[in-house]
């Protein structure tokens, strides 16, 4: 199973991965097992706001693990970096004071990590895609260069006399 955040980045729980669709698409960015943890239950309780025992038990306890508080915020610390890395700018992963952690993304469950198509009308125009070429760029390099020169021999001949 994997999950869409945000029509704009696939998460694979099994995996540990994120792929984006606006950047290097064709490369996953990894995470690590208790980070990605901490996605898939942040995920799985969309919309709750998820208590600092919880995190500790689903992602560290329930694994043999016994960590600080410290660990799980360097965790979410480390999943919101790498959202933003994968081209989720918006925090989406909220911290509310004295109570705990909460995600307010919108998530969609997908069978494959395939994106959905992009409408028509937000499509990029062939003519959008193709990059920029500036016109004349060096026929005017070189005939500025050219009129420097003729400058300069004008000011030499000018001072030689």
């Amino acid at each position: 199973m994997f999950y869409c955040i945000n029509n704009n980045v696939i998460f694979d729980p099994s995996k540990h991965t994120l792929t984006s669709s606006k950047f290097y698409p064709e490369k996953d960015t990894k995470l690590n097992q208790p980070t990605s943890r901490c996605l898939s239950l942040l995920i799985e309780k969309k919309g709750c706001v998820i208590t600092q025992e919880d995190f500790m038990n689903e992602v560290w306890r329930k694994h043999g693990m016994e960590v600080t508080v410290n660990t799980l915020y360097q965790n979410i610390s480390i999943l919101r970096k790498t959202l933003k890395r994968v081209g989720i700018e918006e925090n989406i992963i909220i911290t509310v004071p004295k109570k705990g952690i909460t995600l307010t993304a919108q998530v969609e469950e997908r069978s494959d990590k395939k994106f959905a198509p992009t409408p028509p009308h937000l499509a990029p125009t062939p003519q959008a895609a193709a990059p920029l070429k500036r016109k004349g760029g060096f026929s005017l390099f070189l005939v500025l260069w050219i009129v420097l020169l003729l400058a300069l021999v004008a000011l030499a001949l000018t001072f030689h006399k």
